[in-house]
């Protein structure tokens, strides 16, 4: 986000202009970015799609078995700084991940 930008409330994203800077487009990802996003997806693909019906019936250990891989990966605390025990990444990179 640019210097002067502040937090959005509500829909006001709708009405307030928004300097270029702030704009976050596909063709401005980094070789980084897109691998976390590739990898994201991938994780929902090969792990997270096949179980949907044990993840919905609540089997047990399931989720917490899939949110330790999801950690693991780097995908729960991108955003969290490095000294904190995250990965540190930028806005957008977290964005592509969520």
């Amino acid at each position: 986000m640019s210097e002067n930008s502040t937090a959005i409330r509500g829909g006001e994203f709708l009405i307030r202009p928004t300097a270029a800077a702030d704009i976050f487009i596909p063709e401005e990802w980094t070789e980084e970015q897109l691998m976390m996003k590739q990898m994201t997806l991938d994780f929902v693909e090969q792990r997270i799609l096949p179980k949907l019906e044990e993840i919905d019936s609540q089997e047990e250990g399931l989720v917490p078995s899939l949110m330790r891989e999801s950690g693991e990966l780097g995908l729960l605390g991108s955003s969290v700084p490095e000294e904190y025990g995250g990965m540190g990444l930028d806005f957008k990179t977290t964005m592509l991940i969520t």
